[in-house]
């Protein structure tokens, strides 16, 4: 019974982070950036997991963060980048499945499997020694 009651409150997390995704989606800017080297003296051609990723604003501000989900990129790569213009800094991210929607994605396949696994059967149990 726990399992179920862990598994709901993560798929309702999971519903509250794809309204606010839906609600971003709905006010975002798309503009496009540009994959930088990880430090300014890198030579490589790829960055690491995070790249950073700059782009200028539609008021004309340049903006770098570090975006998360996206993997090794190359560098130089351009990239399409969603803001609220209200706060490019705190809202960019990349315009990727994963980038826009892995906060929806994770909690509900934890919230199914929480679930799944007690209604398939499985138990799951506790012993004291």
């Amino acid at each position: 019974m726990l399992f179920i009651v862990i598994g709901l409150c993560a798929l309702t997390f999971a519903g509250w982070q794809a309204f606010q995704t839906l609600s971003f989606l709905h006010s975002a800017v798309a503009v496009q950036g540009l994959v930088a080297p990880d430090t300014p003296d890198s030579t490589s051609v790829k960055t690491a997991g995070h790249p950073t990723i700059t782009f200028k604003t539609a008021d004309g501000r340049n903006i770098s963060y570090q975006q998360d989900g996206m993997g090794p990129t190359r560098v130089g790569s351009t990239v399409k980048v969603l803001y609220r213009p209200a706060d490019p800094v705190g809202t960019a991210r990349a315009s990727s499945f994963l980038a826009v929607w892995q906060a929806v994605v994770w909690p509900a396949v934890m919230g199914l499997g929480f679930i799944a696994l007690p209604l398939l059967g499985f138990e799951i149990g506790v012993r004291g020694r």
